[in-house]
Formats: structure tokens, sequence, C-alpha cells
């Protein structure tokens, strides 16, 4: 029985198909062969019989070779592989038309090693080159046989990221007018991750963005081998080779504005608004929004943000046995402004004196409450604010008993636990104030929430530091008005996709088996004007860290009610329970009403983190 050796060599898109070249030795006999995939997943032999040869026409000895790389550059493929030559591992390079005979074009010179080529792109006349073994370089060519490496490392090791021990250039794409690189990390482990990085298409040196987290991390046992990116209908997706010569692939998450993920959905209930406005009430004539909701005796709770003419936020309160149906509404607030800091004092009634800017909608007073239920307590965290000032965070608490007597004389005196100086903070977490405001020293806060279970004997408090979430660990609730939050944790942006520009935690964070499912806020740099809702997991042991995170909205401003009020083109949530099996999401519409979307809970939860967090899947 002749023994049979295999090698798979690449994918690659061609001509709306995925090609996967593959070679083997049989009885003596070297043959190279081609499998097609219209969508990725499947793939039939093609009767095109693919050679690899120099002009000499000797072929060339694959088993030789090794890092193979391919590149479309307008109508021709451009292969880069290594392989030992003259004593020395040497880079080589081959072309084709049709991906089936290729011409070998002999050493490269210039480079050390293969490496991904930006398809379809020149820079200066130049074809660039992403290459590196641990750092990755960058190398230019005119005519693809000479390179010019420069010594500039574009992309280094990472001693505090996922990305800290052997970096390999994987595939570039051009997307949105800037290059994307996804590079493979081999960690000491000998697992794999992927990581993305974003350079400037002006200039292919110029790094302007780069993934914190792996965009994708090997999870299961085994050595496996990475064989190529591909992109399918817009999502790229990533090929390897199982110890036993078989083939996996894994969905990458969206990692570029543009990009198709997928798409979890909120359902939205007939009823909704379940509050508006009720024009007698003074104060809250003019919006009853952005509610923050617990449950307790088989209530849930529902305190929301009201204003009147005036514009000063208050806190008004309902009642639903079901969650959806309103079986009490209190006429009159529940917690309302008493400090300086919230406005009490001061002139920020009278609208001929202009305050410094308006916040959420409104002159002053107490903004978004977030409530968490901790040992028998409440726990409100707001945004206060007087009119003049940036909003910080605020905290108060009453008894669950007091509340359920509805006796609001109880709430604690509100105390501040962020305060607006720069200095105050962590720089990390106020680096992107300091570079969009220089000579800045106050910003401001809001969207705050305590965790409500303690984590390693520590209370967990969510905040915001623009335009990242943040998250403090701290031993007591007990503030004393001197000392402050400083934003030790950070969940970012993600520059390139639908939360952009700014997120803030949304709801209370909702313990379920998989971790801790946080909904949040956010919008998008390319569309400023809209409010939308998005989901991520949170480690259970960790909160601090994302285990996986929507591709795209759940929830975007499409009704009526979201598009027509104070402020169109809102959906902004403040409040989500799991009750019954449901998740229940509650937000503001416009700026001016209480609304509810639902989703099956496990459902929900499968999706996002199938979403969030890809897995292999074998093919070949």
């Amino acid at each position: 029985m002749s023994l049979i050796k295999r090698k798979n060599l690449f994918f690659i898109n061609h001509n709306k198909k995925v090609v996967f070249l593959s070679w083997q030795k049989k009885a003596g006999a070297s043959i190279l062969s081609i499998k097609e995939s219209n969508d990725g997943f499947n793939f039939y032999p093609s009767r095109k019989k693919p050679i690899i040869a120099a002009k000499t026409k000797a072929k060339e000895n694959i088993n030789k070779c090794q890092n193979f790389y391919i590149a479309k550059l307008g109508e021709k493929y451009f292969l880069t592989y290594e392989k030992a030559a003259w004593g020395a591992a040497k880079v080589f390079g081959a072309t084709s038309l049709n991906l089936s005979k290729w011409t070998v074009l002999g050493a490269l010179s210039g480079i050390k090693h293969s490496g991904a080529v930006v398809p379809d792109f020149f820079y200066d006349d130049e074809r660039i080159m992403y290459t590196g073994k641990k750092n990755i370089n960058i190398a230019y060519s005119k005519d693809l046989k000479k390179w010019r490496e420069e010594k500039k490392i574009v992309l280094k090791t990472r001693s505090s990221k996922f990305d800290s021990n052997k970096m390999i250039p994987a595939s570039a794409f051009v997307k949105n007018n800037e290059i994307i690189l996804l590079y493979y990390h081999l960690g000491k482990n000998k697992k794999y991750s992927i990581g993305l990085a974003i350079f400037d298409y002006d200039n292919p040196e110029k790094l302007l963005h780069r993934s914190q987290d792996p965009v994708w991390q090997q999870t299961e046992k085994g050595k496996i081998k990475p064989l190529g990116i591909a992109e399918i209908d817009g999502k790229f997706v990533s090929y390897w080779e199982g110890e036993k010569g078989e083939i996996f692939l894994t969905i990458l998450p969206p990692v570029c504005h543009g990009q198709q993920g997928a798409k979890i959905t909120l359902k939205r209930i007939k009823d909704n608004p379940i509050l508006s406005p009720i024009h007698d009430n003074a104060w809250e004539a003019v919006a009853a929004f952005n509610p923050t909701v617990f449950e307790h005796g088989g209530k849930v709770h529902i305190l929301y943000r009201a204003m009147g003419h005036e514009a000063i936020s208050t806190v008004g309160y309902a009642v639903s046995k079901d969650g959806v149906s309103i079986d009490e509404r209190h006429d009159a607030p529940i917690y309302v402004p008493r400090k300086d800091f919230e406005g009490v004092s001061g002139v920020i009634f009278d609208k001929d004196i202009t305050p410094k800017y308006m916040s959420g909608g409104g002159w002053g007073g107490c903004e978004d409450p977030r409530a968490t239920v901790i040992d028998d307590k409440v726990y409100l965290l707001y945004a206060a604010f007087n009119g003049y000032h940036e909003p910080q965070i605020a905290i108060s608490s009453i008894s669950l008993k007091d509340f359920q007597n509805k006796d609001w004389r109880n709430w604690t005196m509100p105390v501040l636990i962020t305060c607006s100086r720069l200095d105050s903070k962590n720089p990390k977490a106020t680096r992107h104030i300091r570079k969009d405001r220089p000579g800045c020293e106050h910003t401001g806060e809001k969207d705050a929430a305590i965790l409500p279970e303690k984590i390693n004997g520590k209370y967990v408090i969510f905040h915001r530091i623009w335009p990242n979430i943040v998250i403090d660990f701290v031993d007591s609730l007990n503030f004393d008005g001197n000392n402050f939050l400083r934003g030790e944790h950070m969940i970012k942006i993600r520059p390139e996709m639908w939360d952009s520009l700014k997120i803030g935690l949304a709801s209370t964070p909702v313990k379920t088996r998989d971790g801790w499912l946080l909904i949040y806020n956010a919008v998008d740099k390319r569309d400023g004007s809209k409010y939308k809702i998005g989901a991520m997991l949170l480690d259970l042991k960790d909160p601090a860290k994302v285990i996986c995170r929507c591709s795209n909205p759940i929830l975007e401003p499409e009704e009526y009610y979201e598009n027509h009020g104070l402020k169109p083109g809102i959906v902004f949530a403040g409040g989500a329970i799991i009750k019954d099996g449901t998740l229940f999401v509650y937000y503001g519409g416009s700026d001016q009403h209480a609304c509810i979307a639902t989703h099956d809970a496990e459902d929900f939860i499968k999706q996002l983190k199938d979403d969030g967090s890809p897995k292999m899947k074998r093919i070949i």
C-alpha cells in the first residue's frame, strides 16, 4: 500500500466562488487539485488541472514549500510561499490568471517571509505587503519581484494583550477606504487567535485602530494550522487544517462597518408605548421615558425619568404584574432633586439665562435612573445635572420595606460618586477626551448601575466616561462625596462597527447561566443622530471581561413613537429583566415615551453567543 502525503495550500475568492487548492503525493506522483464552492461550506472537485511551474516548465516541489499567501491583483493572482534554496529559506512568488496554471517568478528579493499583499491596491504606484513572524512589517514593490521591506515595525506584539507572543499576517482587505489587516496570533499555549488592525488608506504604515480583544480565539483542543481567510456574502471566513488533514472553518464576527453579521432583533409589544406624558401632571407633562425596572414581590417596579415644561428631571413610578400592563401609576414623583448638584439652587428654571448646555433634553435634575436591589435595599444611580456643569453620577438608596410602603421620604440624601476633574480618573479612560479636547480639564459622566451581586467581596459599578463603558470594583457603597470612581476597567467602542461613536450601559446587568447579560445603548459615528440598542455577555466571575457582543443593533428607531417626540431617532434602554423565560427590555422612545421590546431569553442568549463567539465547523 503506497503512502499518501497531503498538503492543503490555501483558500481564495474567485469569480463569486471560494477555491481550495491542495497537493498530494501518491505512488511517486505529485498531484495538485482544485475544489470549488458556491457557499464556502460545500466543496466539489474542479475539472481544472493546476500546475505550478517555472518558465523552464520544471514543476515546483510543493512538498518543500510552506506558508502560502495569495492575493488578487487586477486580472491576475499573486502567490507567495517559502522554501529552502541555496542553503537558506527563501520567499518565492508565482502568478496566475485562473488559479490553475501558475508561473513561478523565482525567489523574491528584499523580504525574509511571505506575507499578506493588499489586493487591488497601489500606494505611490507600488504594491503593499504586510509580512513578519513575530512583529509585522510592511514591504513595497513595483514589479512583485523586488521588494523593499521597511525597518519600522507597523504592528508590535503587546505584552498585556492577547497578542503577546507571535503574530503572523493572515489576510488584507480594502474596506471603506481603509486597509483591514487580519492577523494570526500563536500563543505560548500553542493555540491560535485572530486580531484586527486597520491602517490608513493614504498611508498604509499608519495604524488607525487595533482590536483590544481577539476577533476569534481557538477553544477547541488539538493542533490546527491556518489556511487563509476568504470573504463570503460580506462575511470573513477563516479556514483551518486539523491534525489529520481535515478542514475546518469559522465565520468571523463583523469587524468593519457594512459587514453582515447575525441579526438578533427584539420584538416590540403591540401596546407600545406603555407610558407617555400626562399633560395634567405638571411634573410629567412633557416626557415619561427611559425606564429602569426591578422585580420584587411578584411585581415589576418601573422607575422612569419624567419632565414637565420646566424641563427638570424627576423620577416617576409605575407598577405592572405581568411586566407589560400598567396596574398602578403614581401621580407624584417618587424622587426629586434635593442638592445643589441637581439644580435645586440657582437660576436654571429661568430659560432666558442659557445654561452651559442641555443634558439629555433637560435643563437639570435627576436623569436616567438605574435601580439595583442588593440586600433588601434599592440603590438608585442617576446622572445629576445642575444645568451649568457637566452631569455626574449620584447615588441614593431606600430600604425595600420603605419602598414597598411608598415612604419616599426615606430616600438617603444623594452623594456624588464621580468627579468632573480629569485628574480624578484613570488616565487610560480619559484618553479620548484629552485627544479630542486638548486642554480640557473636566468631563461629565452618565449611564451608571450597580451589579446586583458582589464579585470577590466587591461591589461592581458600571458608568460611562466618554466614549466607553467603564467599570470599578469598590469595597463599599457608602460614599462620602470625597472619594470617586476612576474608571479602572473599560469596555470600548468598536471604531469600525455600528457602536463606533459612544456606548453606555443601558440596564442593570441580568444574571444568566452563560454570563451577565448587559444591554447597552450606542451611537454610530456614521449615523450620529440615532441611538440604537445592543447586547453583550460578561463573565460571571469577572464582569470586566466580555464573552461575546452583538454584531448588529438588537433594536433601532423605526416606529412612529421612536421618531416623533422631543428627540427623533432615539431608542434608549434603561432596564431589563428575564420574566417567565422572556427577556423584557424597557426603553425610551424619542426622549418622550416608555416602551418595551421582548425576545425569548434562552434563544436570545444562544444567538448572542453564536454571533459574538463563533465556533469551528468541519467541512472536509
